[in-house]
């Protein structure tokens, strides 16, 4: 297959809105009327509980990292191609056709592509423990999502060295930033811990 048919193959895997099918099928619900209104894992938790919840994130996860190994180990693409190929997912869940192109906010996709382009798939968990680090640090959910895949990305450049991963990394992190831009109109939030240190205190 050509890099074309891999991207296309992965943008329609990432469209497919399992967080919503789930989150209907277990309580009759549309996610969409839920909070925010993300077509995603998080709704789904929230509408279903926790079983669906966790099944939707591990299926977004898969979603991102299926098709982007494939295109890997079997279509043999590398390189720029991966660009492209690795950011289809990506797009397909942020932009889904099946919902009139209002799709998620694509961070478990996001994940598990990844996963798929880092060796043993470190790229994973070093994301969460990235999330989790601004996680601990501020409460604005957003900015912990924004702050801590700059710092991934950081890391992974230095590790790896790939331009084409940097250019992936750069479209990714912009796409992000889009799908949060009202809520990173809240200021950052210093956890409480934080502001008793000596350097927060007036």
């Amino acid at each position: 297959m050509g890099i074309y048919i891999w991207a296309l193959a992965g943008f329609l895997v990432g469209a497919v809105p399992f967080a919503v099918i789930l989150g209907r099928a277990a309580s009759g619900k549309d996610i969409r009327q839920v909070d925010d209104g993300n077509p995603g894992a998080a709704n789904a938790w929230k509408t279903a509980g926790s079983r669906i919840g966790i099944a939707a994130v591990a299926i977004e996860i898969l979603k991102g990292a299926i098709p982007t190994l494939l295109a890997v180990e079997t279509g043999g693409l590398g390189g720029w191609e991966i660009c492209v190929v690795g950011f289809a997912p990506i797009l397909g869940h942020a932009f889904s056709p099946f919902l009139g192109f209002r799709g998620g906010k694509a961070i478990a996709v996001t994940g598990g592509v990844w996963a798929a382009l880092t060796p043993w798939g470190l790229g994973f968990p070093i994301a969460c423990l990235c999330q989790a680090l601004f996680h601990l640090l501020q409460s604005t959910h957003a900015w912990t999502v924004v702050l801590g895949f700059t710092l991934f990305g950081i890391i992974v450049m230095l590790w790896l060295r790939q331009d084409y991963l940097a250019i992936l990394w750069a479209i990714n992190l912009v796409l992000i930033v889009a799908k949060h831009k009202d809520e990173l109109k809240k200021p950052l939030s210093p956890r409480r811990w934080l502001l008793r240190l000596p350097g927060f205190q007036n």
